[in-house]
């Protein structure tokens, strides 16, 4: 999607979440790395099929040019490579913020903004004699 920088951005303010934290995960899919990374999941996918013998219906194979050159894709490969990368990738995501926002309280909060409104009403305030 062009211009995923400033919606994760606009996204993260709104949110008030850590921007650039956001901003930083829109590189990692960016169109010079995206080739590799398709790749990667393809032959983790094979790995996956032909080493573990994890079952897959066979659904095609695909001839992708890439440079000068054309990289022969099975699609069921790579569908399971990119679905295991994917839940492998969230189920490592949720422990690492976590340990993030331990390591820096005030840049990453564990505490939802919500939480932290309703205990600012709930204590009292000081008035201010003059």
């Amino acid at each position: 999607m062009p211009g995923q920088t400033l919606v994760a951005a606009a996204l993260a303010a709104r949110g008030r979440a850590n921007i650039p934290f956001a901003v930083l995960a829109c590189f990692i899919s960016n169109p010079l790395t995206e080739p590799f990374i398709r790749i990667t999941q393809h032959k983790f996918g094979l790995w996956l099929r032909d080493s573990l013998g994890v079952p897959m219906p066979k659904l095609g194979e695909v001839d992708v040019p890439f440079g000068g050159a054309t990289v022969h894709l099975d699609v069921s490969a790579f569908i399971l490579g990119f679905l295991t990368c994917g839940v492998l990738l969230a189920l490592a995501a949720y422990p690492l913020v976590h340990l993030f926002s331990a390591i820096l309280p005030d840049h990453l909060p564990i505490k939802p903004p919500m939480l932290r409104r309703r205990r600012s009403r709930e204590r009292p305030e000081k008035k201010s004699s003059s």
